[in-house]
């Protein structure tokens, strides 16, 4: 971190100067004694060429009236807003370029105008409206142009009179009051004459720098210094302030003081020099004087808003000089430190400029440092590799200050620190305790978790894993507290995590909170620890023994915050109350894991858990939470301190927050505004006696005063910084069609740029990338629409007319500036949108009107004869309808006619077949009887001749005759079966539910509706194949219904297969498969033909009433939705059928068991 110091030990390494000037080369060493400690610490922002800048020499510096930053470089111009370097520079193609991109010098005019000195180049104006440079140059057969193109210095004095300094002498040149400059400006000239003392003392003009009287003063490289008088052309030479070195005569620097004093700088120091009573001081780097110069080559000089002086040296850094010692100059350094990127970025310091607010820009050989003194205060310790006078290390954990206002420091690694404060405000000495091996009397680890001081003086050590130590400052040793498992009244365990001192009747008593070994209370007479410890079965015990911290009230109470909740502890009872988070349940803490407690003296008790911040009421018990929806910038909130302001501040793991308890709303600081780091540690914070707070974490620690945290109150005027069109950046100027749009007040767009993108800057360079921006466009939407950080805005598909762009931003703090800036846009119209179009349309209106009126007139005859005709065509096509109608109807009449014939078919086949089946019958059941009497005659006739006929051939006719008896007896039975089946199918059966066996009814009607098409078709060459699965059992069924499906089925399937121009899938001949399953809640039976299968545009159609494929007389369409409906709605089963043109057909029946199976 950059010291801000009086005393400063560092290696200043002089710069040769050019070898013209000088017979020899110089080199100055100057060894500053160091500081005796680490001090409050100023941050420089620095950016060099990895953040854009063109080339990291920097040798101007200038802001000018709109906000930009300017920066000359040797390698071009860069106009900087903040975010990004605009980069102008030569373009050997381009006039209108800058003439050089080596620039030594950079000036504004009171009008505005922004010159440019170039080394070879000349002079250039910069013209913002278009971005572009106008170019003063030498001309040798013009005695009025520049003497020389290498452009030193720059300056318009108060008559508005432009003055240039150049290698070969100093010109004059009269500017127009106010409106355009002339095509070429005519200078004047002056130049050193040899013998003549009132000319200039030297043609190189270093500076040029006119005082409060009007008076000018030209510093030259090598001839000292020249006073011009108002109303004269004589110079005056000044060898007292010049000095008798070739170094004190070469003046780099000029400027006046608010006091008066102008101060010089030349490359053989500094110059305090006073018109009125001509007092004069010269200042220099002296070996050995702390507060002397850094280095006599002085290069710039600038007064700040306050008066303080900053002196930029050529190889001393950055020299500051506080106006309340200037009577007795001190002088201050900011150098280079090796390693630490918020230091100075160089010690070889070229140029100094302020900002509006307050500011200071230095460039350097290595880009630029930002230095804002008006930024808050976070000072920042930290642990320095190569000092031992410095924080013993970075990761702190503890905190706590002295009686004596000496602040101790935990680590985790480095041991204590103890903090003495110097003399001087801010400085501190560094004494470091760190444990060594062997020593009984030093500190027991190099852990420190915990820190406090007692009434007697004496501070007291929390270790992780060591223990408690006490430090006696008398004796300077420490005494060791350790547990030991042999001694019950030992230290419960060796993590000490908390450390508290309340009084007591004869005293004060120590609490010490340990992690993982509960509470304990030191008893002094007898150097014994007293246990408090969590126990289960015991709901007044401590809720966890993991204590984090320890606090405690005006009454007496102990707050101990632990991993399962907050504790609130009774000494006198020994009682504990318990605060928890209660899961699901509104009124509970935010999280069991409480980090901090602070007891507000108003009565709140405030908590830091793990997921948030809570607000605990002791009297009514009811706790309020804060997280981050609520503003808090993490919910982990690791420390708790006020301030006298009423406020809490609050360290977390992403920064530090600011809350007023009053308004309950938060402020939020993070890396960017000079924190150790966005990540602190619990149990790292104290409040000092003077109100400073300390909170620290994992790169040191943070020191600050709340009363020096204050918004930036700069409110950032705002600048548009880029126009583009279809949101692109080609360089064909599609994207960027307007340069110099932050100079514009005006933009005119045609109506073909439907797209484009404005984007702006705030230029407050604190921290830019918190500032905030809205807009808003006036005649399309009058409210303000806020962006946040987002910097650009795209418009699209405007409609022609007239628009008022309006952005306004604030800064890093969200300080708005009100004022906004304006751009109004003009969208145009098309041409057929203009007024001549309009015009146009007017008189080609009227004379479409009377066109018109002459057209209407002869329509009107034409529609009557028209309606005429209309009518009689609207007649015939009435007529031809109803006959389409008629005919339409007479065919649907002779369908239906046909389908009822059918029905009636269907219905006397029905009765025709019971009545057959009935007839049929009593034969049969003859046939049946006499075989069954047959069989039993051939058995007694076989038995009666077993013994008597002794001829084999009567043998084997009576076993032939039995078993022909036997197959008469068989088929008559199986001809039974099928006469009942034809009963019960044209009887329709009772219609209710029996337990039925789907194996047997799929195979009788099976077979039923093969023999039956075997006897309407003599060639039947269709095969049968039966899959029955045993497991499939029965089922309480409608067994007709469920007959007459698989009969339906069968057939139509038999049917297929009859086709003889049908294509059959299988390899050998039709084949008819019928398979039974037994499935997850049900049965399913599958009938599956190898036949043609179903086109595509059927298959939705097949369960249609009165659907069918059959010729006309030979199928209702009624067969496939009578059984759809017996298995859907009757059974509360699924029919459906898979099947692909030329790969068969499947139907699948499913009827649920509803617990109705039985195997």
């Amino acid at each position: 971190m950059t010291t801000f110091h009086k005393k400063r030990k560092d290696l200043l390494m002089a710069t040769p100067l050019p070898a013209r000037y000088f017979p020899t080369l110089l080199a100055v060493i100057f060894f500053l004694q160091g500081l005796a400690g680490q001090s409050y610490s100023h941050r420089f922002v620095n950016l060099s060429v990895n953040e854009g800048l063109s080339q990291a020499t920097v040798q101007a510096v200038l802001q000018d009236h709109r906000g930009f930053m300017w920066f000359g470089t040797q390698e071009g111009l860069n106009r900087f807003d903040g975010y990004r370097f605009a980069i102008y520079r030569n373009d050997a193609d381009n006039p209108a370029s800058l003439s050089d991109n080596r620039i030594e010098s950079l000036f504004e005019d009171p009008a505005g105008r922004l010159w440019v000195g170039t080394r070879e180049g000349g002079l250039n104006l910069y013209d913002p409206q278009k971005e572009s440079f106008r170019r003063f140059v030498h001309q040798p057969d013009n005695p009025a142009s520049l003497p020389a193109n290498n452009v030193l210095a720059i300056f318009t004095d108060h008559n508005n009179v432009l003055w240039v300094g150049t290698t070969a002498g100093l010109s004059r040149a009269e500017l127009p009051a106010g409106g355009q400059l002339p095509e070429n400006l005519r200078f004047e000239h002056f130049q050193t004459r040899p013998g003549d003392p009132g000319s200039l003392s030297h043609n190189s003009v270093s500076v040029i720098f006119q005082d409060d009287r009007e008076a000018l003063w030209v510093g030259t490289w090598g001839g000292g210094i020249n006073l011009l008088r108002p109303g004269t052309d004589r110079f005056e030479r000044l060898p007292s302030l010049s000095g008798k070195s070739n170094e004190a005569r070469t003046v780099r620097a000029i400027c006046q003081d608010r006091e008066g004093f102008l101060w010089i700088g030349t490359l053989g120091g500094l110059d305090r020099y006073h018109p009125g009573n001509l007092e004069h001081r010269h200042f220099s780097a002296t070996p050995g004087d702390q507060g002397s110069l850094s280095h006599n080559w002085v290069t710039a000089i600038r007064e700040d808003q306050q008066g303080n002086l900053w002196i930029g040296t050529l190889g001393g850094g950055l020299n500051f000089l506080s106006r309340k010692e200037a009577q007795n100059p001190t002088f201050a350094v900011f150098q280079q430190i090796s390693g630490d990127p918020l230091s100075l970025n160089s010690n070889d310091v070229q140029a100094i400029a302020t900002d509006s607010a307050g500011s200071i820009w230095v460039g350097t050989r290595a880009g630029i440092s930002r230095l804002d003194r008006q930024d808050r205060l976070f000072h920042h310790f930290q642990h320095q590799p190569n000092s031992d006078n410095s924080l013993s290390a970075n990761q702190v954990w503890a905190i706590t200050e002295d009686a004596r206002r000496n602040l101790w420091i935990g680590t985790l690694g480095g041991g204590l620190s103890q903090m003495r404060e110097g003399k001087q405000p801010g400085v501190f000495d560094f004494r470091n305790f760190t444990r060594r091996p062997g020593d009984v009397s030093g500190i027991g680890s190099d852990a420190i978790l915990s820190l406090h001081e007692d009434n007697r003086g004496r501070l007291w050590i929390g270790t992780r894993g060591n223990g408690l130590d006490r430090y006696d400052r008398q004796t300077g040793r420490f005494t060791h507290f350790r547990h030991d498992g042999e001694k019950v009244h030992s230290l419960s365990h060796d993590w000490v995590t908390a450390l508290w001192s309340a009084p007591s009747g004869d005293g004060e008593t120590l609490w010490i909170g340990t992690w993982g070994g509960g509470l304990n209370r030191f008893e002094p007479s007898r150097n014994t620890f007293r246990h408090f410890l969590h126990q289960p079965e015991n709901p007044n015990s401590l809720s966890h023994n993991g204590v984090r911290v320890i606090r405690g009230d005006s009454r007496g109470n102990l707050w101990i915050g632990t991993e399962e909740g907050l504790n609130r502890f009774d000494p006198k009872t020994e009682l504990f109350t318990h605060y928890r988070h209660q899961n699901g349940q509104p009124g509970g803490l935010s999280n069991n894991w409480v980090k901090t407690v602070y007891i507000d003296p108003q009565g709140p008790v405030w908590v830091g858990t793990n997921n948030g911040l809570n607000r605990l009421d002791p009297a009514s018990g009811a706790i309020s939470q804060y997280q981050i929806k609520d503003g808090l910038p993490s919910n982990a909130v690791y420390g708790i301190v006020p301030d006298d302001s009423g406020h809490l501040w609050l360290s977390t793991n992403k920064g530090l927050s600011r809350l007023d308890p009053a308004s309950g709303t938060f402020r939020n600081y993070d890396l960017q505004d000079g924190l150790q780091s966005n990540e602190f540690n619990a149990g790292a914070y104290a409040r000092r006696r003077n109100g400073e707070i300390l909170f620290g974490g994992i790169n040191g620690l943070n020191l600050f005063h709340p009363d020096s945290i204050r918004d930036n109150p700069f409110r950032p005027p705002v600048v548009l910084t880029s126009f583009k069109r279809f949101n692109s950046d080609s360089s064909e100027g599609i994207a960027i069609v307007e340069r110099g749009i932050s100079s514009r007040h005006e933009l005119i767009l045609s109506h073909t740029d439907n797209i484009f993108t404005l984007e702006f800057a705030a230029l407050s360079y604190r921290n830019p990338t918190k500032n905030q921006y809205a807009y808003r466009l006036k005649g399309f939407n009058d409210r303000w629409i806020y962006l946040g950080t987002k910097r650009d805005v795209t418009f699209t598909n405007l409609d022609p007319g007239e628009y008022l762009f309006q952005v306004k931003g604030s800064n890093s703090d969200g300080v708005w500036n009100d004022n906004p800036t304006e751009l109004a846009i003009t969208v145009t119209p098309p041409w057929w949108r203009t007024r001549v179009a309009y015009v146009f349309y007017g008189l080609l209106l009227i004379a479409g009107i009377f066109g018109v009126d002459r057209f209407q007139r002869r329509r009107l005859l034409r529609r009557e004869w028209e309606k005429a005709r209309e009518k009689e065509l609207e007649q015939a096509r009435q007529i031809e309808k109803a006959y389409k109608e008629l005919d339409t109807a007479h065919e649907n009449l002779k369908k239906t006619q046909m389908q009822l014939v059918q029905q009636e078919k269907m219905a006397s086949l029905g009765q025709l077949t019971a009545g057959i089946a009935h007839e049929i019958k009593n034969p049969l059941n003859f046939v049946n009887n006499f075989a069954e009497v047959n069989e039993d005659l051939a058995r007694e006739l076989g038995e009666l001749l077993k013994d008597k006929v002794e001829d084999p051939e009567v043998g084997d006719l009576l076993e032939d005759l039995a078993l022909n008896a036997a197959q008469i007896a068989k088929h008559g039975k199986r001809a039974d079966g099928i006469v009942r089946a034809m009963v019960q199918h044209a009887s329709g059966g009772s219609g209710a539910r029996e337990e039925t066996a789907i194996n047997k009814l799929v195979h009788e009607y099976s077979e039923l509706a093969y023999h039956g098409r075997r006897a309407q078709i003599a060639n039947l060459q269709v095969s049968m194949e039966y899959d029955l699965d045993p497991e499939v059992g029965s089922l309480a069924i409608i067994p007709q219904e469920i007959g007459r499906v698989v009969l339906n089925l069968v057939g139509n399937a038999l049917d297929a297969l009859n086709d003889p121009n049908a294509p059959v899938t299988g390899k050998d001949k039709p084949l008819v498969r019928v398979v039974t399953r037994r499935q997850q809640g049900g049965i399913e039976i599958r009938v599956i033909d190898n036949g043609p299968g179903i086109p595509e545009n059927i298959r939705g159609k097949i369960f249609d009433p009165f659907f069918t494929t059959k010729a006309s007389g030979s199928g209702t369409g009624l067969g496939l939705s009578l059984s759809f409906e017996s298995i859907t709605k009757g059974h509360g089963g699924k029919l459906r059928v898979e099947s692909e043109p030329g790969s068969g057909a499947t139907f699948i029946i499913f009827l649920p068991t509803d617990g109705h199976t039985h195997p």
